[in-house]
C-alpha cells in the first residue's frame, strides 16, 4: 500500500516540470512526507512484533555517533545543543549496527520532546565491566559498551518512569507519539544480549543508558598506524 502511495507521489512530482499545476506540488510533498512517516512506523511495528533476528557484527559505536551527529542536530533543532563525550579508547560492540543507530535516533527524539523550551542533549560512551548485581535479573555479567543519552528537560515522575518501556505507552498528546520508540529500543537492545536502564526526576532531566555487549578490542588503546622518528636538530 505504501509503495503505491509513495511511488505515485514521486511520479507526479517528477512530472511537475511538464505542465503539472504548481498548486499541486505542496499537497504532493505532504503525501510523500506522510507516506515516509507511515513507512517508518510500519517498520517499527514489524520489528517489535516479529522480534527479528538481529544482524550481529562487531562495529565501532563511536562511528555510529559521529556519522549521525549532523542528523541528530537536525532532529533536535537549533534551540537545543548537542554535546558528545566519547570514551578515549575504542568502543566496539557486538550488536546490530542499524538497530543501534535507530535506538540513538529514538532516544534523541524523546529527549527533544522533553525540552520544549530548549536545553542540551548529551551523548556519552564508555566501556564498563558489570557484575551480576549490576545487570538485570536475566542479564549476564561481563564487559559492556554503555551509550547514554542525557537531557536536562522536564523529567518524569516515578509512576511514569516505570512504564516507559511498555509498548504503546506514551504521555504525548494524540498524534504526537505512538509509544513505540522506547519499547522498540528496549526490544532491539535485548535482542542482541544487551539491556537498557533509565533514570529521571521531575525537573532534573532524564538519562537513558543502552548497554551493548562489548566486542574484542574494546577498552584497549589503539596502536599508532605509523611511527615517527625524530632526528637531532630535525622537525
Amino acid at each position: 500500500v505504501l509503495v503505491g502511495i509513495l511511488s505515485n507521489a514521486e511520479l507526479l512530482l517528477s512530472a511537475s516540470g511538464n505542465g503539472l499545476p504548481e498548486r499541486f506540488e505542496r499537497p504532493l510533498r505532504d503525501i510523500e512526507r506522510a507516506g515516509s512517516r507511515a513507512a517508518d512506523l510500519t517498520q517499527q511495528l514489524l520489528s517489535f512484533a516479529r522480534r527479528k533476528s538481529p544482524s550481529v557484527s562487531r562495529f565501532n559505536v563511536h562511528r555510529v555517533v559521529t556519522d549521525g551527529k549532523e542528523l541528530f542536530q537536525q532532529l533536535i533543532g537549533a534551540e537545543i545543543a548537542l554535546k558528545t563525550y566519547l570514551a578515549p579508547e575504542p568502543v566496539f560492540a557486538n550488536a546490530d549496527e542499524a538497530d543501534v543507530g535507530r535506538a540513538i535516533t529514538n532516544l534523541i527524539i524523546n529527549a527533544r520532546d522533553a525540552m520544549p523550551n530548549g536545553g542540551t542533549v548529551t551523548i556519552r560512551t564508555e566501556f564498563t565491566q558489570l557484575t551480576a548485581s549490576e545487570v538485570p535479573v536475566d542479564g549476564e555479567p561481563g564487559s559492556y559498551v554503555r551509550l547514554s543519552v542525557i537531557d536536562n528537560g522536564l523529567g518524569m515522575a516515578p509512576e511514569v518512569l516505570e512504564r516507559i518501556f511498555e509498548p504503546f505507552f506514551t504521555t504525548k498528546p494524540v498524534g504526537r507519539g505512538t509509544g513505540l520508540g522506547l519499547s522498540t529500543v528496549f526490544a532491539d537492545v535485548a535482542n542482541c544480549g544487551g539491556f537498557v536502564t533509565a533514570d529521571s526526576q521531575v525537573g532534573n532531566g532524564t538519562t537513558i543508558c543502552v548497554h551493548l555487549p562489548a566486542a574484542e578490542g574494546t577498552g584497549k588503546t589503539e596502536e599508532p598506524k605509523c611511527k615517527h622518528t625524530t632526528r637531532p636538530g630535525g622537525g
